[in-house]
C-alpha cells in the first residue's frame, strides 16, 4: 500500500507543475485533494468515471468540428486495444527498423489492398495523415508547406447523418457566439437539444 504522505507529496509536485492558468490551477488543486484522500485503486476508478463523462459530453451532446479529429468504428477501437497496438512498426512493408513485425507487414499489406478496393484506385498508402491540413482555394504548390484557412472538420457530423440543412444550423450557432455575442452557455444548451436527433454514427462497413 502506498503511504498517504507519499501520495500528498506527489500531489504537491504535480500541482506545482501545472499552475499555468487559474482554471488549470483550480482543477489541479481538486485533483490533488482527491489524490491525498484516495487509494490508487480509487484514483483509477475516478479516472474511468471522468472518461465516461467525456464520452457522454463530447460523444452525445457536442457538435465536434475539430479538423484533426476523426471518429473510429467499434471494430477499430477493439483493434486499438489489441496486443498489436503496443508494438513498434517503423519502416515500410517488408523493410522494418525492428524485428518481430511479421504480422504488422501482413496487416498493413491487407489494409493497402482494402483501401485500393474501397476507393477504386491503383495506389494507396496505409499510413495516417493528420486531418488538420487546410489550404485556401487560391493556394499554389509553393504554399503547401504553410497551409492556412478555416479548419472545420465535418467528418464526424456527416457520419452522424447531418446534411446541408444541419450545416446551416451549425453555422448559425457559430454566428450567434462570434457575431451576436450570445453567451456560450445559452448556445450550448441549444446545441445539446440539436444533437438529440443525431446520436447514431454510421461507418463504412456497417
Amino acid at each position: 500500500m502506498v503511504e498517504k504522505a507519499t501520495l500528498r507529496q506527489a500531489a504537491v509536485v504535480s500541482l506545482s507543475n501545472h499552475q499555468g492558468t487559474a482554471l488549470g490551477g483550480e482543477m489541479m488543486r481538486r485533483a490533488a485533494e482527491l489524490l491525498a484522500q484516495s487509494t490508487p485503486c480509487q484514483m483509477s476508478q475516478a479516472v474511468q468515471e471522468v472518461v465516461k463523462k467525456n464520452e457522454d459530453w463530447r460523444g452525445r451532446q457536442c457538435i465536434n468540428l475539430l479538423a484533426p479529429e476523426a471518429l473510429i468504428s467499434p471494430t477499430a477501437r477493439k483493434l486499438l486495444s489489441s496486443e498489436l497496438c503496443q508494438r513498434a512498426g517503423e519502416g515500410e512493408i517488408g523493410d522494418r527498423w525492428f524485428a518481430g513485425t511479421r504480422y504488422i507487414d501482413e496487416l498493413e499489406a491487407l489494409c493497402v489492398e482494402l483501401a485500393k478496393k474501397l476507393f477504386h484506385c491503383q495506389y494507396a498508402d496505409q499510413r495516417l495523415v493528420a486531418g488538420m491540413v487546410c489550404n485556401t482555394p487560391d493556394d499554389t504548390p509553393a504554399d503547401w508547406d504553410t497551409p492556412g484557412g478555416i479548419r472545420l472538420g465535418t467528418i464526424e457530423v456527416t457520419r452522424l447523418g447531418m446534411k446541408e440543412a444541419e450545416m446551416v444550423q451549425i453555422a448559425d450557432f457559430i454566428h450567434r457566439v462570434l457575431v451576436e455575442k450570445e453567451t456560450v452557455s445559452k448556445v450550448a444548451r441549444d446545441i445539446v437539444d440539436f444533437r438529440q436527433g443525431f446520436q447514431k454514427v454510421h461507418y463504412c462497413f456497417d
